[in-house]
């Protein structure tokens, strides 16, 4: 009976102890990117832009494609509002000072990731990776989701798409 006790109480322990460790030691702290302009993407949005008015190779290339100054010239050649934001950006376009965005999503330099095929051929909106943009009134500082082997896999399952290694390390 003694050793039965003793079980429990040990078994209660590792339960605690795997708890605690979970959810206070080894806690993952997010890493917040700072931007150099708070870029408002739903207010651009409103105005009827889509994701590839500014990221003009999603379509076309394997990267997305960072907007520059002369595509935000198109629209900002003068202030639309009184932004201190966009005052940082007309300040840009003025002195040709390309604006340095921060990259927030990285992936390892053995993974092959195409914006074009994920987009054009497999279908898939931008939000399923970025989440919904039309909400957001900040720049991106974060990675909307984490992209893990078991995530993409999960995904290439769920969509009947090629999960052979080669597709994704080359």
């Amino acid at each position: 009976m003694d050793i039965i006790k003793s079980l429990f109480k040990l078994t209660l322990l590792a339960l605690f102890l795997f708890i605690v460790s979970k959810f206070f030691i080894f806690k993952k702290e997010e890493v917040l990117f700072e931007q150099p302009i708070n870029f408002n993407h739903s207010i651009h949005i409103s105005q009827g832009m889509g994701c590839e008015d500014c990221h003009q190779y999603v379509k076309k290339e394997e990267f997305a494609g960072i907007p520059n100054i002369e595509t935000c010239e198109s629209c900002h050649s003068d202030s639309l509002s009184e932004s201190s934001e966009e005052k940082k950006l007309i300040d840009s376009i003025k002195g040709r000072n390309p604006i340095k965005w921060v990259k927030v999503n990285n992936l390892p330099d053995h993974t092959y990731f195409s914006h074009r095929i994920h987009v054009v051929t497999g279908k898939i909106n931008c939000s399923e990776c970025h989440g919904n943009m039309e909400e957001r009134k900040n720049a991106v500082n974060k990675p909307y989701r984490e992209f893990s082997m078991k995530w993409c896999i999960s995904c290439h399952v769920k969509k009947t798409a090629d999960v052979d290694c080669i597709v994704c390390h080359r």
